[in-house]
């Protein structure tokens, strides 16, 4: 999921601001290291990314990948020692060492300037009972009285869990899409309506599907993420204010970033 690749950016600005004194001049960067990952049920641990900023001035960012490095992975007291992939910084599991479980707490540990940074995650159940109340939605048309003439839209259900947050990538997965209603092209025609759109995390256990989600006819996907609070909070972050920015939130202890989990279901519909 791409947004996972974004909190990166995230902390780094957020260490370049608070680098800055009062007179907005430039200092030298925290060595501190910033840690990415993200686990999913049913698979083997995402890689492991650890970098810091070695510079930065107004105008660009250095970041460097920190590499050899004891990174351990443990579940149920059980150590599971990482190895530096051929890209330096990211961390990989021996292939078949270690499945992600649901329900499951993991956590990271590795040392750095003489520092023990730690992080810890439980990976959300994956969505359960997630229905749709129709496999189709019929695009309203004007004055027809046939099928599509209201907006009866499609909703869509799932059970909810304690201290988990959801929300939806709707996305028309045709190869050449086709506008539901010629309406929908603006002035300019190469301004076309997005295919895919993502909707606002929330604790809510239902999303309706109506002409204000969809502009396309087709086949359309549907996937519900099961997010942990961690991944939540950096989603609120993620370049809504410079507050944000001066104070990034991480979950890592004596370092930067986010060790996180997440889980998924899909469904599909059609649009005429």
């Amino acid at each position: 999921m791409k947004k996972q690749y974004i909190f990166l950016l995230i902390f780094l600005g957020g260490m370049i601001f608070t680098a800055c004194d009062e007179n907005n001049d430039i200092t030298e960067a925290p060595d501190l290291a910033v840690v990415e990952c993200f686990l999913t049920p049913g698979k083997v641990p995402d890689t492991v990314k650890i970098s810091n900023i070695l510079s930065y001035s107004s105008e660009e960012t250095d970041t460097e990948w920190i590499s050899n490095l004891n990174v351990v992975l443990i579940h149920n007291e059980i150590s599971f020692p990482l190895l530096e992939s051929e890209v330096p910084g990211h961390y990989v599991c021996p292939e078949n060492t270690l499945i992600i479980e649901e329900g499951e707490t993991y956590r990271l540990e590795f040392e750095y300037n003489d520092k023990q940074l730690t992080a810890e995650t439980i990976v959300p159940e994956i969505p359960r009972e997630f229905n749709a109340s129709d496999d189709t939605y019929y695009f309203p048309t004007m004055g027809s009285g046939g099928p599509g003439s209201m907006d009866d839209g499609i909703e869509l259900t799932w059970n909810v869990e304690e201290n988990i947050t959801y929300y939806l990538k709707i996305e028309n997965i045709e190869t050449d899409p086709e506008l539901a209603m010629e309406f929908m092209i603006e002035d300019d025609s190469t301004n076309m309506p997005e295919t895919s759109r993502i909707t606002q995390p929330s604790s809510d256990d239902f999303y309706s599907i109506t002409m204000r989600n969809v502009s396309y006819l087709g086949t359309h996907r549907v996937i519900l993420y099961a997010v942990t609070e961690d991944y939540a909070r950096m989603n609120e972050q993620n370049g809504t204010s410079s507050i944000s920015l001066t104070d990034p939130y991480t979950n890592v202890e004596n370092g930067y970033g986010l060790f996180s989990a997440f889980a998924t279901d899909t469904l599909y519909f059609e649009v005429e």
